[in-house]
């Protein structure tokens, strides 16, 4: 198996770079991810989840402070059913 693990968020996330976010409920959230992206303040593309349960987990100053990183509104896209 190929080790892909990044020591930082600074060496895995180049600015200008668009990041899905998965999950599974609150067992598969990438806290330390969403709190590393928000606490590095550069610019990204685009910040996605197919997961509707994980909005209703990232709070209003969270998804307020991913929205300023992205320079764009960001929603929460449910896939059709």
């Amino acid at each position: 198996m190929i080790d892909k693990s990044m020591a930082s968020v600074r060496e895995a996330v180049a600015d200008g770079a668009s990041v899905m976010i998965g999950g599974s409920g609150t067992s598969g959230m990438p806290d330390e991810l969403i709190e590393a992206l928000i606490d590095r303040s550069f610019g990204l593309f685009g910040i996605g989840s197919e997961g509707a349960s994980v909005g209703e987990m990232i709070d209003g100053l969270t998804l307020d402070a991913l929205q300023g990183l992205t320079g764009v509104p960001l929603r929460m896209a449910v896939p059709a059913a």
